[in-house]
């Protein structure tokens, strides 16, 4: 029998709740923490050292359709035979990002 799935935001509220239990004693170690909530002790390891969430840590500055665009663009230059060379992309996000600046103003 297999356990249900949990939505993103209950198993950030058990991850919450095991770390607390570490952190105030309830459960003595974590391994004892994360197996009453089901989780990998591995979690509740990362996230005590300070690693952030997952929907924190992944953040993205572009819209998803800006990040389209700039692989139609990249896809245009091929088709072209252009090379295209890493350091451009921070640029082409830059003017991405200037642009809908611009765009939000108005």
């Amino acid at each position: 029998m297999s356990l249900p799935q949990l939505s993103s935001h209950e198993t950030e509220v058990f991850i919450q709740k095991a770390i607390q239990d570490v952190e105030s004693g309830i459960k003595p170690s974590i391994r004892k923490a994360s197996g009453v909530r089901a989780l990998p002790p591995s979690t509740i390891t990362h996230r005590l050292a300070g690693r952030l969430p997952r929907h924190l840590a992944h953040k993205t500055l572009l819209h998803p359709y800006q990040e389209d665009q700039i692989v139609k663009w990249i896809h245009e230059c091929q088709s072209w035979g252009l090379a295209i060379k890493v350091n451009i992309f921070p640029i082409m996000a830059s003017l991405f990002l200037a642009e809908s600046r611009v765009i939000s103003k108005h």
